[in-house]
């Protein structure tokens, strides 16, 4: 069975386009009932940036999709040259997926007084993208599409991380900008998967 990747991306795309609306609904207009009363839960689940959300949750999953679709990728390539990489790929998502659910940068930025979480953000970013840019760019140079995906996807998830420091005003931006990366890097994955499957 072919994975329907396009679909795939357009329905994951949407439910982000539906999670950055309704950040902006709760920040700009929050959700009042005509007797005045807040709806203070609704508010808190919606907004991006509260860290216990749906937002929040929904990338959790992308992540950890993310993850699982890279162990898989490690499996399918046993025996090829470069395929601890994936199982390095896969570990990465899999922390980055455990990192968004338990709020360890939260807890990190606190425990050890950085005054920036930028301290945190930045190097992290960087490496991630010199790492995975590298294989991509080297190892994987004639595999056009999977370039595309995956290292589009990092960009953005990447933007999207250093939001706070480069853009902190535009919460709904930064997080969409997140999703959207995980998407596109999860879509990648899974167009792999259908051509080591022979399925492409």
């Amino acid at each position: 069975m072919v994975i329907p990747v396009r679909k795939i991306f357009w329905i994951l795309f949407s439910i982000s386009l539906l999670l950055a609306a309704a950040g902006m609904w709760v920040r700009l207009a929050p959700p009042v009932s005509p007797s005045g009363f807040r709806y203070d839960a609704l508010i808190s689940a919606l907004d991006m940036e509260n860290e216990a959300n749906l937002p929040n949750w929904f990338s959790t999953v992308l992540l950890f999709g993310i993850g699982l679709a890279g162990w898989l990728i490690y499996r399918l390539r046993a025996g090829a040259k470069w395929q601890f990489f994936w199982l390095v790929f896969a570990g990465i998502f899999l922390l980055l997926s455990l990192e968004e659910a338990a709020r360890l940068r939260e807890v990190l930025y606190h425990t050890f007084f950085f005054k920036s979480i930028a301290t945190v953000y930045i190097p992290a970013g960087l490496a991630l993208l010199a790492l995975f840019g590298g294989y991509f760019l080297i190892i994987e140079k004639q595999n056009r599409p999977l370039q595309r995906w995956i290292l589009g996807g990092l960009l953005l998830f990447v933007l999207g991380g250093l939001g706070g420091v480069l853009y902190s005003d535009i919460v709904v931006l930064k997080e969409w900008l997140e999703l959207l990366g995980e998407i596109l890097v999860l879509c990648g994955c899974l167009r792999e998967i259908n051509a080591l499957a022979g399925r492409d």
